[in-house]
């Protein structure tokens, strides 16, 4: 019942506004942070069509859902996203679980979407850059 009204929520927040939903959370994001402090939106979009998070046909709505292995908090959100990155799914929005962590190498996300059962609900984005966390303006996780 809570994925499906976050689900529902997220929709017609990201419908009506395309603005995201903040949430308390662990690692904080400096603007500071990373290789490139200064990126542009083409530098975020290249990084989530790597990661095959953008719709094939570069139209539609994501949901991008800022995480970290370590953080508890948006652990604990997985089972939620989930199942609503399923509901939405319905409603015309896709989810991508970005990791905005210069320092997590590619076996660690893959362990952790394996721990918490991600594989195959949304995309993992690597954002190492941090340039989709500055463009969306995501400064915790989760986010």
């Amino acid at each position: 019942m809570r994925a499906r009204v976050l689900a529902r929520v997220l929709a017609a927040t990201v419908a009506a506004t395309v603005a995201g939903v903040a949430l308390a959370g662990c690692v904080s994001v400096r603007r500071s942070d990373g290789p490139a402090a200064e990126t542009t939106h083409a530098d975020a979009l290249a990084v989530l069509s790597r990661a095959g998070a953008l719709p094939p046909s570069g139209r539609g709505l994501v949901a991008l859902v800022f995480i970290s292995p370590e953080c508890p908090i948006a652990n604990a959100m997985v089972p939620d996203l989930v199942v609503a990155s399923r509901e939405a799914r319905h409603l015309g929005v896709a989810f991508a679980a970005v990791h905005p962590t210069p320092w997590a190498d590619d076996a660690a996300l893959r362990d952790h979407a394996r721990d918490f059962e991600i594989e195959g609900a949304f995309p993992i984005v690597a954002d190492r850059s941090l340039a989709v966390a500055r463009m969306a303006g995501a400064t915790v996780t989760p986010e």
